[in-house]
């Protein structure tokens, strides 16, 4: 693996979301061993993430290799503030280039749920989360 944290950061990311856990969770640890800061401490949690629930088994299911590829690049311009798995969902809350936050939802069957509506803090997107995650049959 070559030793550019970047590359390394965007590998873990495409592992994660093809479903290769020990994959991206060996290209975060690498990143994190270099990293510092916010990006270090949030990367920490993915790899946490990634160990507790199996979260890329649960993306996997759903996505093909190259969704996850399309996915990825798209993503590169958004920020991931938290992911936490709930009874085998997922919530992911973000910050968008459009400078406002947003959630999404990946239910346990692998169907992705949320609104466009904006919220001003992460906060406020992840308290909306939780209530659908909280609603959800």
């Amino acid at each position: 693996m070559p030793n550019d944290r970047g590359i390394q950061d965007s590998s873990g990311l495409a592992r994660a979301l093809t479903g290769d856990t020990k994959g991206a969770i060996a290209d975060f640890e690498a990143y994190i061993a270099q990293a510092n800061g916010y990006t270090k401490a949030q990367r920490q949690r993915w790899v946490k993430e990634l160990r507790i629930a199996d979260l890329c088994h649960l993306i996997a299911k759903s996505k093909t290799i190259a969704h996850a590829a399309s996915l990825h690049q798209a993503m590169s311009k958004i920020k991931v503030d938290e992911v936490i798995c709930i009874k085998g969902s997922t919530l992911i809350v973000f910050y968008t280039p459009s400078q406002c936050w947003e959630f999404r939802i990946i239910s346990r069957t692998g169907g992705i749920f949320g609104e466009q509506k904006i919220y001003y803090t992460a906060e406020a997107a992840l308290r909306t989360g939780l209530e659908w995650l909280r609603d959800e049959r």
